[in-house]
């Protein structure tokens, strides 16, 4: 409320500021200095004659030589006047200052919120501290949102051969190399909490000597469990795995997502962004991680442009798998066609090589590398850069 009261006065106070010279614009021409001295002038000549202190031909004479003073005076006022505009512009005017203040209310009414109470930095920071400390439990996720594995139907040599698995390492519990495997062949039934389970087994079995590896491995089969929500459980495995390697990137990578998801976007974007600077243009998790890349920037009020290759793979995501390949195809086709014939910087090549070589091209990989190589041939950093990533690759030089 008090907030209105001080808005309302200020409005006023500006609102008769910047009428004033509109409403005292019929100021007659006798304000000016040099009229009002010569009438005082008149006036004490008149007062004098009165009180018989100069006789009359001397008062007559006198007046009129201030008369005449007065009438140039005026005269001079009357020129240097500003010039008087007409009542209806006069009033035209007053109104629009008037309308000032109320049209502001309505357009903050309108665009804004000025329902929404005050949000200090400090209690921003609080609450997403409050949503991070309070947020539901990897079981509470999966419960309120029906997730969870099921045992799926042993009709296939896969299922019958990880129902074994799991048996076998059931009556051998201290196996570690099984749990391992269970790990893998749970993941690949789409069993995701079963293999963050078994994961997390060959974690205690393993107990100081766990790798950083294996606990960012733990935390991200939570979070496909969850559908991508990050858990406690999740950032307890994955803060773990960052004390062990403090460049681990898959654990990097999902905390920024956490802090997304609990109202810091500032850090999520801080975190994100320096994973993206690291990975490949052709690794598939680039595509998640340029999403949560824009969602971090837009709620942090930055500004992320994607590069093309990385707007047409967002896009491809939400394409069927035929679509996506025959999308994917052609994008890589023109980028192909551009470069062979325009020439290109060592990153699109390197992007093109990577396509080629994902897509099972090894031969049109290895012809994109020789065209690059020649292109470039004067630029032993470029030859270096392509070198390398042939090697990412696996192109024999």
């Amino acid at each position: 409320m008090m907030f209105w009261l001080i808005a309302a006065a200020l409005a006023l106070a500006v609102t008769l500021i910047t009428m004033r010279p509109l409403i005292m614009r019929d100021r007659e021409r006798s304000d000016s200095p040099d009229v009002g001295f010569y009438a005082g002038q008149m006036a004490e000549i008149d007062a004098e004659g009165e009180r018989g202190l100069i006789d009359q031909a001397t008062r007559a004479q006198l007046r009129l030589e201030i008369a005449r003073r007065l009438l140039a005076a005026d005269k001079r006022a009357a020129v240097e006047a500003p010039k008087r505009i007409s009542k209806t512009a006069h009033r035209l005017a007053i109104v629009a200052i008037i309308a000032c203040a109320p049209l502001a209310l309505l357009l903050h009414t309108t665009l804004g919120k000025p329902w929404m109470a005050d949000q200090p930095l400090i209690e921003r920071l609080a609450h997403a501290e409050a949503i991070r400390t309070n947020r539901m439990t990897q079981a509470e996720y999966l419960s309120r949102h029906g997730l969870g594995d099921s045992l799926p139907v042993e009709d296939t040599d896969d299922h019958r051969l990880v129902a074994r698995l799991r048996a076998a390492v059931a009556e051998r519990p201290g196996d570690r190399e099984g749990y391992r495997l269970l790990a893998e062949s749970e993941a690949s039934l789409g069993r995701f909490g079963a293999a963050a389970d078994a994961r997390a087994q060959e974690i205690a079995l393993l107990g100081q000597a766990a790798p950083a590896d294996l606990y960012a491995s733990m935390g991200e089969l939570l979070v496909v469990a969850a559908n991508g929500y990050v858990s406690p459980e999740a950032e307890l495995a994955f803060r773990t795995a960052l004390v062990r390697d403090p460049e681990q990137r898959l654990a990097r990578r999902y905390l920024g997502s956490m802090y997304l998801q609990t109202g810091r976007p500032d850090l999520a974007l801080v975190i994100l962004s320096a994973v993206a600077e690291e990975m490949s243009d052709s690794d598939p998790s680039m595509v998640a991680i340029s999403r949560d890349l824009r969602m971090a920037a837009y709620l942090s009020g930055a500004d992320i442009t994607l590069d093309p290759f990385e707007e047409a793979a967002m896009r491809a995501a939400g394409m069927d798998a035929a679509e996506r390949q025959a999308f994917i195809l052609g994008m890589v086709e023109t980028l192909a066609a551009r470069l062979e014939s325009e020439g290109g910087s060592v990153e699109e090549w390197s992007r093109l090589i990577h396509a080629r070589a994902v897509l099972g091209d090894a031969a049109g990989s290895s012809a994109a590398l020789g065209q690059s190589m020649r292109e470039h041939a004067d630029d032993p950093q470029a030859i270096e850069r392509l070198q390398r990533t042939a090697e990412e690759v696996g192109i024999d030089q």
